[in-house]
């Protein structure tokens, strides 16, 4: 693979490695903000308006296909 800025492809490149991504990563990178807001907003309700979980307590963690 040549210059990542130049190259024509519909896929997701690893600037550092000239990787290309699966497809699945691709799509999970396209959506990661909407996921964000999608966690965030049930945070808010439940640890800060509603108080039903203590602030501290552990969040789940999301685990996203990534590189590899």
């Amino acid at each position: 693979m040549g210059d990542p800025f130049v190259d024509q492809t519909e896929g997701l490149i690893a600037l550092d490695t000239s990787d290309v991504a699966d497809s699945e990563v691709a799509e999970r990178v396209r959506t990661v903000e909407q996921l964000s807001k999608d966690k965030y907003q049930p945070f808010v309700t439940i640890r800060l308006q509603e108080r039903a979980t203590p602030l501290f307590d552990a969040i789940q963690k999301n685990n996203l296909p990534l590189f590899s």
